[in-house]
């Protein structure tokens, strides 16, 4: 399941709107205020409301264009473990701005971290803070890096 928060203002107002994807490959349901609202896809090639209360045409591009960015956040999860292959057991997206990155209890994890902390920052371009929160698998070590 992902789960964003997507701020628009409307005349002079802040909107969030809440996106989430229950499956992958499905539709994103559209909430403001728990309230069901509506879902968009993206049907060939153009995000289009596909259900509910009809939504702006310009909310819903930017909408799918802030999406697509997720999707692509999300890509590095495949990075990192490809970049890492004997350290890294496995990574998890906990939010749009958090992810947990488990190596293995051999690692020298203050070795590992100064490489980690040295390459992150060339991965990451994002115009928002990205926190990854290092951990072992068994043990409890672990360290935290902010980038951006």
């Amino acid at each position: 399941m992902i789960r964003l928060d997507f701020p628009w203002s409307i005349a002079n107002r802040k909107v969030i709107y809440t996106i989430i994807q229950e499956h992958q490959n499905g539709p994103y349901f559209i909430y403001v205020q728990d309230i069901l609202i509506g879902n968009i896809q993206k049907v060939d090639g153009h995000w289009a409301q596909t259900s509910g209360d009809e939504i702006l045409d310009d909310i819903i591009e930017n909408m799918g264009m802030f999406i697509q960015e997720q999707a692509n956040i999300a890509e590095l999860s495949n990075e990192i473990k490809a970049l890492w292959p004997k350290e890294v057991v496995a990574v998890e997206m906990i939010s749009d701005a958090a992810y947990l990155i488990i190596i293995e209890d051999e690692i020298d994890l203050a070795k590992f971290e100064i490489e980690f902390r040295d390459q992150i920052t060339d991965w990451v371009d994002q115009q928002w803070q990205l926190k990854f929160q290092v951990t072992k698998r068994i043990s409890e070590e672990s360290f935290e890096v902010d980038v951006n």
